[in-house]
């Protein structure tokens, strides 16, 4: 194999003291990125959790002087839901998976199944609806 004179090794063009300085103010640059970003998204979660813990850490309801009970409204009132759809059990198909979790109830010889995964939704858990002449309020 014919030696090459003029050109430097690999490992001595690798391994030059300019190249090593370089390489090791890269690594430390690096280590000190993630450093810095770790400690400013600790410190953002921590200021996260401390507004939270501020603003939900007051009472939900206070007792008057004179011994009367007060309650604090939280969260706004949603509009109830008093027609809500319904199908025949013969038609339904898909909307209800054979494994899935239904709230049943039967009054008057009237029934009614309400799925569990409809009355968890974000802003819905209960149903005002009427089975059998009678007034009810379906929730989970």
């Amino acid at each position: 194999m014919p030696e090459y004179s003029g050109l430097p090794s690999l490992s001595r063009l690798y391994h030059t003291p300019a190249t090593v300085m370089k390489t090791s103010l890269a690594i430390l640059l690096c280590f000190a990125s993630i450093g810095f970003f770790s400690y400013r998204i600790i410190q953002q979660r921590a200021e996260t959790t401390q507004a939270s813990e501020t603003t939900h850490s007051g009472p939900v309801a206070t007792t008057e002087s004179d011994g009367a009970f007060n309650p604090m409204q939280v969260v706004p009132p949603f509009d109830p839901i008093v027609d809500a759809p319904m199908m025949q059990a013969k038609e339904v198909n898909d909307e209800v998976l054979p494994l899935e979790l239904v709230l049943g109830l039967e009054l008057n010889g009237s029934a009614r199944a309400y799925p569990i995964n409809m009355l968890t939704g974000p802003q819905r858990e209960i149903i005002n609806d009427t089975l059998g002449g009678i007034p009810i309020a379906a929730t989970w």
